[in-house]
């Protein structure tokens, strides 16, 4: 049997990590105020369904003191799984509305064995919106022996009509420490041998939910045999790359090391590397080493913590903010490899300068000819032509131009993504504002963010050599249509543009 199965809660003490909800249905069990309905709401595998096991094991338990006692008639059957007054709905599978009066004509009955018959829906927000509203009037007055308990991770989900009708108790991320001392008990009852550092990695993947935590323990484990579990059979085990990897592709982002970083890049692909769950890993170990970091108690600093020594503190934060927004891009495309450098050159990127100069700071060298001196040693001067301006279009329909291309290029160079994102663009050029159209919604919501909107308002910026705003819009005049009535003006001269 798995480790998670092994070690599931049987009573209110073993429950780790959610002392509030323990105390809320311990006072419930003393006091006898017991609610008819529960809302068990949080991240998946902090212990909602294990502990709704154990409340309807105390509810019915025969002892007099403390419940559940364990060792009655009623805990031994709840524990084995035979207890008839205790059901569980999956309501990822049974979320029709049919399933919910099957329910409504079962909760009648009164419990065979117990003092309460107990119903915990998992996956609650799962149910449609009519086997909702068919669940209302029962779980607005239900019997006086049933107790309805919804375990959801989602519960922006479930109607407020029936939040309203139930006691909500929240569930949290169980806390790293109390995951630690969990896993070192484990590990002793079942003679696993393992390296402190390989633990905390594998606490660290488990993101607080300790019934994922024990499964990779399980994987480790029976990967390794009787072995050692190391920092490296972590790796090997779960398909992921080392903390070396992780700690040396950051170093090369804040050095700027491209040729470094496309090394790394290139190696993690050759292995097999997740690409999505090793971007979560980065965003969390550069995470982990900033709060060391600013511990007062940390003396032995990583090779990361002595180069983040030299770094402005804001680009450290939009190289999360592009790590971050990465997770999403490496997810939805074909090659996750080649997403991953772009987003790792746009980390690199971020630790340059807008521009090597800035703005109008050094002097135009002059494109006026030179005096021709004569063969009789007088000097014939040479009428100076007008200077030429540099002409904007006030509007482009196109996307060509010499500013337009060389703002593009300089995006491109600065943030390849989004250089790439400007390709299809077009734009308009009003006075000090510059206004760039764009088709498709993802590109254009992303371009839409404040922080992305200064930055290519500094490159238009420095390339015009006058301030420009930026002001990103939806293109609603689709690029064919667009070219058509081009063509039409053209053959039939000015006229009217009728929708």
């Amino acid at each position: 049997m798995s480790l998670y199965r092994d070690y599931r809660p049987q009573n209110f003490n073993d429950i780790i990590g959610q002392e509030t909800v323990v105390q809320v249905l311990r006072g419930a069990l003393s006091l006898n105020n017991i609610g008819h309905a529960y809302i068990f709401a949080g991240p998946r595998g902090t212990g909602k369904t294990s502990l709704a096991r154990v409340f309807a094991k105390a509810v019915n338990c025969l002892a007099e003191g403390e419940r559940p006692c364990g060792v009655c008639t009623v805990c031994q059957q709840v524990t084995s799984g035979s207890f008839l007054d205790l059901i569980e709905i999956d309501a990822a599978s049974n979320r029709g509305i049919d399933q919910i009066r099957d329910l409504k004509e079962k909760v009648q009955f009164m419990p065979t064995s117990g003092r309460y018959k107990v119903y915990i829906i998992d996956e609650a927000h799962m149910l449609t919106k009519d086997a909702f509203n068919a669940l209302l009037k029962t779980l607005e007055e239900p019997p006086a022996h049933v107790i309805f308990i919804l375990a959801t991770t989602e519960t922006h989900k479930i109607p407020i009509t029936i939040l309203s009708r139930c006691q909500r108790l929240d569930f949290y991320r169980i806390d790293r420490e109390a995951v630690l001392n969990a896993l070192m008990v484990i590990c002793e009852k079942e003679n696993i041998q393992y390296e402190a550092s390989a633990l905390h990695r594998i606490i660290t993947i488990g993101e607080g939910s300790m019934r994922d935590t024990l499964s990779y323990l399980d994987q480790i484990r029976s990967f390794l045999g009787s072995g050692v579990i190391t920092d490296e059979s972590v790796s090997r085990a779960l398909g992921l790359s080392s903390s070396e990897y992780i700690e040396q592709l950051l170093i090369s982002i804040f050095k700027s090391d491209y040729k470094a970083a496309v090394t790394i890049t290139e190696s993690l692909y050759s292995k097999g590397t997740d690409f999505e769950f090793f971007l979560k890993e980065v965003i969390l170990f550069l995470h982990d080493t900033l709060v060391l970091s600013f511990s007062k108690k940390n003396e032995n600093k990583s090779n990361l913590e002595v180069v983040l020594e030299s770094v402005d503190q804001k680009r450290v934060g939009e190289v999360l903010h592009i790590l971050t927004d990465g997770i999403k891009m490496v997810r939805n495309v074909l090659l996750p490899h080649v997403a991953l450098m772009v987003i790792v050159f746009d980390c690199i990127n971020t630790m340059q300068p807008i521009l090597a100069g800035k703005i109008n700071d050094t002097p135009q060298a002059s494109s006026s000819p030179l005096p021709t001196p004569l063969q009789d040693g007088t000097v014939k001067e040479v009428p100076i032509p007008p200077a030429k301006k540099e002409v904007v279009p006030e509007k482009n329909d196109s996307g060509q131009g010499d500013f337009w291309r060389r703002f593009q290029d300089e995006v491109k160079t600065q943030r390849l993504s989004m250089g790439l994102a400007l390709q299809d663009a077009r734009y308009v050029q009003e006075n000090d504002q510059l206004t760039i159209y764009i088709t498709n919604p993802f590109l254009l919501k992303q371009l839409s963010d404040t922080k992305n909107s200064v930055f290519l308002s500094e490159v238009a910026s420095a390339v015009m050599g006058k301030k420009l705003t930026i002001v990103v819009e939806k293109d609603s005049v689709a690029p064919q249509k667009k070219e058509l009535i081009d063509e039409a003006l053209e053959v039939f001269g000015d006229g009217e543009i009728i929708d």
